[in-house]
């Protein structure tokens, strides 16, 4: 089976669709490649997708992620300092990382791991270039050898976006909707070598 043997719908919402079982699952269960640019990220995402990302490893699979990093005040008042945004970033990080793992790791962080280990998962964290704004856009594409599938939407890569939240993802398939799907291609991969500005 391949992506496009997968009967996509149009759009998927919370409350009458179930984002993971109908939409992410079976994409990642069909995909080698898996692109996510999302305003948040955390590794409960990887506890939602379950078995298919075991075998998306299998096939040797790959996440591209890019997400952001909020700013505390403390940190926008050291970049206001002269401090570079980039290093401000680089600490901000750090504390979240020494947050996260201070009460043990969880399945989800145990899989990021070992997606890192593995050489499976680029993550590249987004800085503005300007103003005290997060990249907040959510777009995602799951690639076959033939085809591929793009989305945006409300959701950010979460397990709480994906079973709890009230959320929506529209769809654009590269065999049914050539023009959209490839516009949200180029956006990403303008991200990805920094060409837009963030």
């Amino acid at each position: 089976m391949s992506l496009n043997e997968i009967s996509y719908q149009e759009d998927y919402r919370s409350g009458f669709d179930h984002l993971v079982d109908d939409f992410f699952r079976p994409s990642l269960a069909q995909s080698k490649v898996y692109w996510r640019a999302v305003g948040y990220f955390s590794s409960t995402a990887l506890e939602s997708f379950g078995a298919p990302l075991g075998d998306f490893i299998r096939r040797d699979g790959h996440i591209r992620l890019i997400t952001s990093v909020e700013l505390s005040a403390r940190d926008l008042e050291a970049i206001e300092r002269g401090i570079p945004k980039q290093e401000v970033c680089a600490n901000r990080l750090e504390e979240i990382i020494d947050t996260d793992f201070a009460d043990g790791i969880g399945n989800g962080t145990v899989r990021l791991l070992r997606l890192l280990e593995l050489d499976r998962l680029e993550i590249q964290i987004a800085i503005p270039n300007i103003g005290t704004g997060i990249y907040h856009e959510k777009i995602g594409l799951f690639f076959d050898e033939d085809s591929y599938v793009a989305f945006t939407g409300s959701s950010n890569e979460s397990r709480n976006a994906f079973e709890n939240n009230r959320e929506c993802i529209d769809v654009f398939t590269s065999w049914n909707s050539p023009t959209r799907a490839a516009r949200k291609k180029a956006h990403f991969e303008a991200l990805c070598v920094f060409q837009t500005k963030v």
